[in-house]
C-alpha cells in the first residue's frame, strides 16, 4: 500500500483512477488470501474450496515436478513446519498477485511516462519480498514456485476484471461517453 500511495501521489491522473488502483491492489490481496481460506469468498477470483493444503495445490495447474517435491517435504513436515509452508505459499501468492496487478495498472496513471524514481520500484519489493532464503535455497525456491503459479491466477482474472470494467484504463481513463452532467 505504500509503494500504491507513492504512485499515486507523483499521478496527475485524478483521484478517481488512484482509488481505483487502491482498490484493485486491495482485492489482489484480499482475493489471493481467501484461495487458502475455508470460508472466505474472493471478490474477483474465486476458486472452489478443497479438503486440503495438497488438495488446493492440485487443482492449480503446477509443474508435476515441483507439486511432487513439495508434496513429499510438506508431508513429512511436522504440524508446525506444514504451517510455515502453508503460510510462505500465502505470502508469495499474495505478493506475486499484488506485484502483477501493481504493474498492470501503474503505467495507466502516468500519460506522460512513470516518473524515473518510481521506475522498478514495484520490481525490487517483490525481489525481497520473495527472499525466502531463511527456508533454504530448494525450499525457498519450490514454495516461490507454488506461491508464484497461484498469485499469477489470481491476478491474472484481476487484470482482465480491470480492463473490462468501463473505467478506459488503456486509453488513461479519458471519457469516451460524451457525458455532460447537468447544471
Amino acid at each position: 500500500n505504500t509503494l500504491v500511495l507513492d504512485f499515486a501521489t507523483a499521478s496527475v491522473s485524478g483521484p478517481t483512477p488512484c482509488s481505483r488502483f487502491f482498490g484493485y491492489l486491495n482485492i489482489s490481496l484480499w482475493d489471493s488470501w481467501a484461495v487458502f481460506e475455508d470460508t472466505a469468498i474472493g471478490s474477483i477470483y474465486n476458486k472452489e474450496k478443497q479438503a486440503s493444503f495438497i488438495s488446493l495445490l492440485d487443482s492449480f495447474e503446477i509443474s508435476c515436478n515441483d507439486l511432487a517435491e513439495f508434496k513429499c517435504l510438506y508431508q513429512a513436515s511436522t504440524k508446525i513446519g506444514q504451517e510455515i509452508l502453508e503460510q510462505a505459499v500465502r505470502q508469495v501468492a499474495m505478493d506475486v498477485s499484488a506485484f502483477n496487478v501493481v504493474s498492470g495498472i501503474e503505467t495507466s496513471l502516468f500519460k506522460e511516462g512513470m516518473p524515473e524514481s518510481l521506475v522498478g520500484a514495484a520490481q525490487k519489493l517483490l525481489a525481497k519480498n520473495l527472499d525466502l532464503s531463511e527456508l533454504g535455497k530448494t525450499i525457498g525456491d519450490l514454495v516461490v514456485s507454488i506461491g508464484t503459479n497461484i498469485g499469477e491466477k489470481v491476478s491474472s482474472s484481476i487484470n482482465q476484471y480491470a480492463l473490462g470494467d468501463g473505467s478506459n484504463q488503456l486509453g488513461f481513463y479519458a471519457d469516451t461517453t460524451d457525458y455532460i452532467p447537468s447544471p
